[in-house]
């Protein structure tokens, strides 16, 4: 287990990189009440960046660094390649790390072995 979390650590500081490589790396937090959004991925109220960076982000720090339980699963791949694929986005290297944090999820720490 400490493989998977050192996995998720370090791809997680690889995505935040990729944020901010992108220039879509905020410096101030949305509001308190966007924060609160019960829709999926916050659509209602943040856009996808704003998502990553102050939800999804420190969510999985927080699972990671606490010891949580891991979800068996994860499918946030499909939602980042849509929500790009209509941007300008340089977003390959973001959709290679994003689709590596799903892998490492199904697989507990080994993307080598993720069915593709």
């Amino acid at each position: 287990m400490a493989d998977t979390r050192d996995a998720l650590r370090s791809i997680t500081e690889s995505i935040e990189n990729e944020l901010k490589r992108l220039e879509i790396w905020d410096e101030e937090p949305p509001s308190a009440e966007a924060l609160k959004s019960q829709e999926p991925f916050c659509f209602d109220t943040l856009g996808f960046a704003q998502w990553m960076q102050w939800i999804f982000l420190p969510r999985v720090q927080e699972v990671v660094e606490n010891e949580r339980d891991m979800p068996a699963q994860s499918d946030v791949h499909t939602y980042t390649e849509e929500v790009l694929k209509n941007t300008d986005y340089e977003s390959e290297q973001l959709l290679f790390l994003i689709k590596t944090f799903d892998e490492i999820v199904a697989t507990g720490g080994d993307p080598a072995t993720a069915e593709n």
